[in-house]
């Protein structure tokens, strides 16, 4: 079932609030084995980039409760 235009209007109006797109640039060259890694993986670029982010943030809160 595809979403009424309300319940688009919806989830962007959240989005915006809510919500940042973080990017880079990376070089053809990059960005083809980049696609090539996480295709073999069976996951698209954002969602390996995803998970990436956040774990390098659970890394970073779990450090910090170890710190006296």
């Amino acid at each position: 079932m595809s979403k009424t235009d309300a319940q688009r209007r919806s989830t962007r109006k959240w989005d915006a609030a809510n919500m940042k797109t973080a990017s880079c640039k990376l070089s053809n060259t990059e960005h083809a084995a980049f696609k090539a890694y996480a295709e073999a993986k069976g996951k698209t670029i954002s969602g390996v980039l995803l998970e990436y982010v956040r774990r390098c943030i659970a890394e970073d809160v779990e450090q910090n409760m170890q710190d006296p």
